[in-house]
């Protein structure tokens, strides 16, 4: 958990100072259990506005069920009566609700799904918590359509190449998953833990 925080604070802070991303993705394979989605996903991106209330995010998971769920558990930490106590000026203009909210200070978290179509949405960092499901990876037809949406639809998301950040959060599934297709077709671009 200390060397995924570390590696996180890393990336948060390059993005607040708008420097040149490092690597294009941030691989995190973890077993389940391992509070990944809390670290990864509802954590963060908060932390992140606490150095940066500007920072634009877009997570997703494998479907709309379990990103919807997750989405939820940050907007509850954001709601919670500690955060607005500790950090008022990051909620006093909040606007949306628990799928997709605004800081009003620029900082947004939208959530979407593996393969759904997103337009008009742009992120300073993409965070893809269990990109496919068991299901998925074992699916010669659904493994390949997952990666290339995470490759190639989800990618051109971004507010800028030269900052935005893709983290990806998962458990291995398959040799040829999201992890396993990140690494083989543009490994010179990814920075990986594996734990």
């Amino acid at each position: 958990i200390e060397h995924i925080c570390n590696e996180l604070q890393n990336v948060g802070e390059r993005v607040a100072k708008r420097l040149p991303k490092e690597y294009d993705y941030y691989i995190i394979n973890v077993p389940p259990g391992s509070s990944k989605s809390t670290i990864v996903s509802e954590m963060y991106p908060l932390w992140c506005w606490v150095i940066d209330a500007t920072q634009r995010f877009i997570c997703g998971s494998y479907a709309s069920t379990p990103a919807e769920d997750i989405s939820e558990k940050c907007y509850n930490i954001y709601t919670s009566d500690k955060f607005k106590n500790l950090f008022p000026h990051l909620v006093k203009n909040a606007s949306g609700g628990k799928t997709g909210f605004k800081n009003g200070l620029k900082g947004e978290r939208y959530t979407t799904s593996t393969g759904s179509a997103i337009t008009g949405i742009h992120a300073h960092q993409i965070i893809l918590d269990d990109p496919m499901n068991p299901e998925i990876a074992s699916s010669d037809k659904l493994r390949p359509q997952a990666n290339k949406w995470v490759s190639e639809t989800i990618s051109s998301r971004k507010v800028n190449v030269d900052i935005s950040v893709t983290i990806v959060v998962m458990q291995r599934l398959h040799e040829d998953d999201t992890t396993g297709y990140l690494l083989e077709k543009i490994s010179y671009t990814c920075f990986s833990i594996l734990i």
